[in-house]
């Protein structure tokens, strides 16, 4: 019987990676790993258990933990409890002392905050990265691959992993306005999605003419889109009223088309079920009519090309294959006249 059951894996640049512990939950994990395209080195105190991990998923099993981690880029961790953890981190034979400088220790474990704290100190010492994420889903969820991972680490890991790569990014596009990027935790107050943390690093930018440019990227990959996300109420009437135009209207879906042929998706954040007030049903344009907005996007899968400098022409290509219909947005809506506070 096998450990895991099926799943459909996004595409991403296959890592050398370790993991410890093959438990309930850890064999699973690493089974997904592995079959995901990952080269596995496994870490079991068990070694019956490696070995017949191994004949299952074809990975690699090594006798210590510092054996396992040896030459892995990402080091993944999922034992008992703090000695445990402890056991196949510290020491001559634990993975954090035959882990490359710049590695990253993720420990699934679920364990103290103090045990995290004082690895997390060790581990800085030693130029290593240390992620404390524990997971929720239980022993289905890692058959599944299907967990949920918690992530806390230091502010100088997330500087570097996270927000570095963004700002760097943005820094090669700021001919398309000046960006702001947004923080990683979401006000639930206000959002339908009651998770406090989000999945995705974003960051969006407003061109003169008015047209908003975004990007985010997250473990599936990127986003790319443009155009004008949530319309106030005095772009919205701009827009219904050259949508309505046959001119005006004909040729913004022309442009729609063109969009859709370069292989971007043209939509909106929100829009009506029927008709706005004042518009017929029937209308040859209603589908336009029916949006708050109009952006055309495109979803990039994790690639090898996510870690080099062609994401900056990636990125740049989708904005530019949206560009005729943010051109048309800019002259027949343009930006807000309202004061902020009667915007909404």
């Amino acid at each position: 019987m096998s450990s895991t059951n099926p799943k459909t894996y996004e595409s991403a640049p296959s890592r050398r990676v370790a993991f410890l512990g093959l438990g309930v939950m850890g064999l699973p994990m690493a089974g997904h790993l592995a079959l995901a395209g990952h080269d596995v080195t496994v870490y079991n105190r068990s070694a019956a258990k490696a070995q017949a991990w191994v004949a299952e998923f074809k990975g690699k099993a090594a006798a210590t933990p510092r054996e396992a981690a040896s030459a892995a880029d990402i080091v993944f961790c999922c034992v008992g409890n703090d000695d445990d953890l402890r056991s196949v981190t510290l020491g001559a034979d634990g993975a954090f002392a035959g882990m490359k400088p710049g590695a990253i220790f993720v420990d699934h474990t679920t364990a103290s905050a103090d045990v995290a704290r004082e690895l997390g100190a060790v581990a800085k010492e030693k130029g290593l990265r240390f992620l404390d994420a524990p997971v929720s889903g239980g022993q289905a969820g890692a058959q599944n691959g299907a967990l949920t991972v918690l992530i806390g680490c230091d502010k100088a890991v997330y500087e570097r992993a996270v927000h570095g790569p963004m700002l760097a990014l943005l820094d090669e596009l700021t001919d398309y306005g000046p960006f702001h990027v947004f923080r990683p935790y979401r006000d639930v107050r206000f959002s339908k999605d009651k998770t406090p943390y989000k999945d995705h690093m974003g960051a969006y930018g407003e061109s003169e003419g008015g047209a908003g440019h975004y990007v985010h990227f997250s473990v599936t990959g990127f986003y790319v889109g443009s155009g004008y996300y949530d319309m106030r109420p005095d772009q919205l009437e701009r827009f219904r009223t050259a949508v309505d135009s046959p001119a005006t209207g004909d040729e913004l879906v022309r442009l729609c088309e063109q969009a859709t042929a370069a292989g971007l998706r043209p939509g909106a954040m929100s829009e009506l079920k029927t008709a706005p007030r004042g518009y017929a049903k029937d209308h040859p344009r209603v589908e336009l009519l029916r949006r708050k907005g109009l952006i055309t996007g495109k979803e990039l899968p994790l690639a090898k090309w996510v870690h080099t400098k062609q994401v900056v022409g990636k990125v740049r290509a989708v904005w530019d294959a949206g560009a005729a219909v943010n051109a048309w947005l800019d002259a027949h809506v343009g930006p807000s006249t309202l004061p902020p506070d009667d915007a909404r």
